[in-house]
């Protein structure tokens, strides 16, 4: 623990009257509706990366101990209803917001996401037990379902983002295998919510699943 900060600009001078030493930050706690954006150099200067969730090892993005200003601001109001769905919140096999414990093979990726800096992915020769977020809705509301997935090309099967029951006919997206291997392809889908004031997210594959696949940036919002 070194310090916390509010909205605002700093410099090296301004880190060390905080007492927050030159290039010795190693994780960061960001809070809710606050943007991070912390610089290589100092005067905001140089490599940026930019936090709207905590981070708790900067060393797989490779900028623990290389900070050297920082700017705090708020972040503009999120339509998105889903907690997490740019998966950049997790630990090890723990995707945060999600339920669905410790499932093998499944972990977040640094390898190429369709943006922030994690996917989800999984690789195995066999369906995904899935992951779930229940989300409130209003009754009688038009909402808008999107996802960016992609599958390794020589995987078979599809990666699914999918509703339960009753919006299981109505809400899916599905991703096969022999539509553009290897390459990000954001879906989406339209629903009224009717009489329901609920409804189950789920992440998963096909039965007849084999290979690698992805998930990144999935949004629902009220129309």
């Amino acid at each position: 623990m070194l310090g916390m900060l509010d909205l605002g600009a700093y410099t090296t001078a301004d880190l060390a009257k905080q007492g927050i030493e030159n290039d010795a930050i190693s994780s960061l706690e960001v809070a809710p509706g606050t943007v991070v954006e912390c610089f290589e150099e100092d005067n905001f200067l140089g490599n940026v990366w930019r936090f709207e969730n905590d981070c708790i090892d900067l060393s797989v993005l490779g900028c623990d101990n290389a900070i050297s200003s920082i700017k705090v601001t708020r972040s503009g109001p999120s339509d998105n209803l889903v907690i997490n769905g740019s998966f950049e919140q997790g630990v090890e096999q723990t995707i945060s917001w999600w339920q669905g414990r410790h499932i093998s093979h499944l972990n977040r990726s640094l390898e190429d996401p369709a943006d922030g800096y994690y996917a989800l992915w999984y690789q195995a020769d066999k369906a995904m037990r899935p992951l779930t977020q229940s989300i409130a809705l209003e009754p009688h509301k038009r909402y808008h379902l999107s996802a960016w997935m992609k599958l390794s090309p020589d995987s078979e099967g599809q990666v699914i983002v999918d509703a339960l029951e009753p919006f299981n006919e109505n809400c899916k997206l599905a991703l096969s295998a022999d539509a553009q291997g290897g390459e990000w392809v954001q879906l989406s889908t339209d629903f009224n919510s009717g009489e329901n004031r609920k409804i189950t997210l789920q992440i998963s594959t096909s039965k007849d699943f084999s290979g690698r696949c992805f998930w990144d940036q999935l949004v629902l919002a009220e129309e």
